[in-house]
């Protein structure tokens, strides 16, 4: 049976585009319309969520091929191809009534048999949907970031990475449909924005004065970063791509370096601030007032 075209058109392939063909397009789509880089602007919300729908779908490869054989009704949940081929293949795959004959249902010698598709999905179709039961969890930063497996009731459900605050994820289980909001609780150091992360790094003055190499945490993993001499306190430094990495795209990491102060004093460290008096060249509090 030849492909359906709907979701295809979506990410602007052809029905017999390659896996890697379809992961480009919608690499592509969601660097152009993801909301982070959109703010405000619905339309382009409204076609990163057909865009990753629709690339849902066409990048897991059974259902990609229940869709071409079936088309949208294989998007149903509780979709079962097996018994939909059952019915195709008695010839009564749609709607409504069969005649008799060899080819349908009638062969029997009796009257066409009427089904309905809601059959296909676990039920009659006269059965009214149970309806959605809300759910929330609550995650560190880190397993936001990376994405987790969490147990909800006695459902096993995977959090993709890059989930964010108020994000759902939307499951089906026995009991009907479950929409979960994610909580992420506040991280002592990272802050997120978008698709990218601020660390409020400390360093130390020397670092700072003198330059350095510290070690820097990212989501994947620790990486090196050059502190160069003479450095002021609160500039921020670039991790490209180090951000926040979800569905296809990657934010930055910017460090902010923190200057911290030491744990002990002696008079010979007193005595080099009160001669470092002499290096301001504004007052360092002008402008501040109510």
């Amino acid at each position: 049976m030849a492909s359906h075209s709907q979701l295809y058109t979506t990410l602007g392939v052809a029905p017999g585009a390659s896996a890697a063909e379809i992961k480009k397009a919608f690499r592509g789509l969601a660097g152009k319309f993801h909301p982070d880089r959109n703010p405000g602007d619905k339309a382009a919300e409204a076609r990163f969520k057909e865009a990753s729908a629709a690339y849902d779908v066409l990048s897991d490869a059974e259902r990609r091929k229940n869709y071409d054989e079936f088309g949208p009704e294989a998007l149903h949940g509780g979709f079962d191809a097996e018994r939909a081929r059952a019915f195709r293949q008695g010839g009564g795959f749609g709607r409504g009534r069969r005649g008799g004959g060899l080819g349908g249902f009638g062969g029997f010698g009796g009257q066409g048999v009427e089904f309905d598709l809601g059959d296909l999905f676990g039920g009659g179709g006269r059965r009214r949907a149970p309806p959605t039961r809300e759910a929330a969890v609550h995650l560190e930063l880190g397993q936001a970031l990376a994405g987790v497996e969490v147990v909800v009731g006695d459902q096993r459900v995977r959090i993709p990475p890059g989930a964010d605050q108020g994000n759902t994820v939307k499951v089906t289980t026995a009991d009907g449909p479950l929409r979960i909001t994610i909580h992420v609780r506040p991280h002592p150091h990272f802050q997120r924005q978008g698709l990218d992360l601020v660390l409020r790094l400390p360093v130390t003055l020397g670092e700072l004065a003198a330059g350095a190499v510290v070690e820097v945490p990212t989501p994947s993993g620790l990486v090196s970063l050059k502190i160069p001499p003479r450095t002021g306190a609160g500039v921020r430094l670039r991790l490209r791509g180090k951000g926040v990495a979800r569905q296809g795209t990657s934010g930055d990491l910017y460090v902010e370096l923190t200057p911290r102060l030491p744990d002990q004093w002696d008079d010979a460290l007193v005595e080099a601030f009160q001669r470092a008096e002499a290096l301001y060249t504004t007052p360092v509090r002008e402008g501040v007032a109510l």
